[in-house]
């Protein structure tokens, strides 16, 4: 909702106001220098979850604002309070730039109207939140894939350890709905990161959720995450956290799109991974830095490795397997690097037989 100056002269005049909030928070630690990015007068921001009188706000119920960090440090802030609510966040900014934070809606709204939200004292942007008199209906969807992996996921963006999500980094899943109305899904938050998303169902049929990441992952790691409808349909992604610092240039080589390699340990359906399983594959290293490869996860376990290339040329990775196998039988498993790729060599495929 953008502010128009008024006519003079038969013409109008339109000033965008890019509106600088400056607030600055000093720690033990470390201190905060930041600016929340705005255009006449409006926040940039992204409002998710229901607001209906007389329904307390829960973790949907978010506000994304873009913001620009001066000095990495810790940070708070909060909006005023206005119709029983308010929205808040804390923590800290490791690296400069713009940036997102999500805020998390408290409260519970007392009645119906447009409200304004301010983050932090005027001069400030504002965001507006529309409360209804009554709680719409929740739609009647599922989750493709559900119970299982959800089907045909797709992961955007790069997963950093030290690094914000920011709007790039988002989980497309499918989703098939019977009848419309409102929805909310939402995952676990596991190394610092969480995925979500809100809004209302217009048509009915299969359609596609972009699940809206935040928070900052704190470690590398691969992480399996269960996006929950708020009508109970569930289903499973595969999320690979990279190392930070100056990324490797290698290939993986394959023949005829099958990885030159081989499998170790026993495979059993129904008995849980060690440190016995691994697979190791053959590499060509042009340049040293950070790598990280990683499969997705086949009837129940993944193949993951990061570390440092300290040397150039052909090589091997042992990646550890992680998991329990669900099904008997021949699984196709498909090692691929995650992060820059420029040479091509991106991944291959082996078989894992599970007895």
């Amino acid at each position: 909702m953008g502010r128009v100056a008024g006519a003079r002269a038969g013409f109008f005049l339109i000033m965008l106001f890019f509106i600088q909030c400056k607030k600055e928070y000093s720690y033990e630690g470390g201190v905060a220098d930041f600016t929340i990015v705005g255009v006449g007068g409006n926040c940039t921001s992204t409002l998710s979850g229901s607001y209906h009188t007389g329904v307390a706000l829960n973790q949907s119920n978010t506000v994304q604002l873009q913001v620009d960090v001066i000095s990495a440090g810790k940070f708070s802030l909060q909006t005023n309070s206005i119709d029983g609510m308010f929205f808040s966040t804390s923590g800290s900014f490791s690296d400069t730039g713009i940036q997102t934070l999500t805020l998390a809606g408290n409260g519970i709204p007392a009645k119906p109207g447009d409200f304004s939200f301010t983050p932090g004292l005027p001069p400030a942007c504002d965001f507006i939140v529309t409360v209804t008199d009554s709680q719409a209906v929740v739609s009647n969807y599922t989750l493709t894939g559900a119970p299982n992996a959800c089907e045909n996921f797709q992961v955007n963006g790069q997963y950093t350890i030290g690094k914000d999500l920011t709007p790039e980094n988002f989980v497309a899943i499918n989703v098939n709905v019977g009848a419309l109305g409102d929805y909310a899904i939402h995952t676990e938050t596991q190394n610092g990161i969480s995925f979500s998303a809100s809004g209302t169902f217009t048509k009915t049929g299969p359609q596609i959720i972009n699940l809206m990441g935040s928070g900052n992952p704190a470690q590398p790691g691969h992480l399996i995450f269960t996006p929950k409808g708020d009508n109970g349909s569930a289903c499973t992604f595969d999320i690979t956290v990279q190392n930070s610092g100056p990324p490797a240039t290698y290939v993986i080589e394959s023949g005829q799109n099958l990885c030159i390699g081989s499998a170790a340990g026993a495979y059993t359906a129904g008995t849980p991974l060690t440190a016995a399983n691994t697979y190791t594959l053959r590499v060509y290293v042009a340049e040293l830095g950070y790598f990280t490869i990683a499969t997705k996860a086949v009837n129940g376990v993944y193949f993951y490795y990061s570390g440092n290339f300290t040397t150039k040329d052909v090589q091997t990775v042992t990646l550890q397997g992680y998991g329990t196998p669900t099904a008997i039988g021949d699984f196709t498993l498909t090692p691929e690097i995650i992060g820059p790729a420029p040479l091509g060599g991106t991944a291959c495929d082996f078989t894992l037989a599970v007895k």
